[in-house]
């Protein structure tokens, strides 16, 4: 068995949610003064992670990225042309890319 070390949550979200489904095992590594190294799994979908985290942790967050994730993928089913947004920039399919301030 392989593993694979991933320091950045972007990546490591990524590949959770792209590999989770082939079986794929996940584990986060920390460590603290009082307790040296832990491992502790990591469930390889939103949903997993909030079932795990329900009733201990605020999981309100992971509620909305979920809600974008199903609608992402009604939107993609149905063809709807999305904008994205972001602090700098918002990016339309059907207009390119201009500064908020020009929209």
């Amino acid at each position: 068995m392989g593993s694979i070390s991933i320091s950045e949550s972007v990546w490591f979200d990524l590949i959770k949610r792209e590999m989770g489904p082939s079986g794929w095992q996940f584990q986060k590594v920390s460590s603290d003064k009082d307790n040296g190294i832990l491992i502790e799994n990591s469930p390889s979908t939103l949903r997993a992670l909030i079932e795990q985290k329900k009733g201990k942790e605020d999981v309100t967050n992971h509620l909305r990225q979920l809600l974008e994730a199903i609608l992402k993928d009604v939107c993609h089913s149905l063809e709807v042309k999305v904008a994205f947004a972001n602090e700098q920039y918002r990016i339309r399919y059907d207009c390119g890319t201009r500064p908020l301030s020009a929209l």
